[in-house]
């Protein structure tokens, strides 16, 4: 699994809350691009993660089903 992988756990250790994994995620995503903005998805990210833990999160980051995604994470996949 990607998420227990060491570079993974050095960057996203499994000590951080759900809000602190969330957005650390949304900072090395709009560190590597600034024009990528997804801090208004923070709640929903943050139930993801309730409902899935950093799989839920990272998947749905992932996903790029504009119908069936909750996460409206279009200018991320745009770049």
């Amino acid at each position: 699994m990607p998420w227990q992988r060491p570079d993974f756990l050095a960057n996203y250790p499994a000590s951080q809350t759900a809000q602190e994994f969330i957005n650390a995620v949304l900072a090395t995503i709009q560190n590597a691009d600034p024009s990528v903005d997804l801090s208004s998805q923070q709640s929903a990210l943050v139930s993801l993660y309730n409902q899935g833990g950093r799989a839920g999160v990272m998947y749905q980051l992932a996903d790029d089903n504009v119908q069936t995604n909750p996460i409206n994470n279009r200018s991320f996949h745009r770049r």
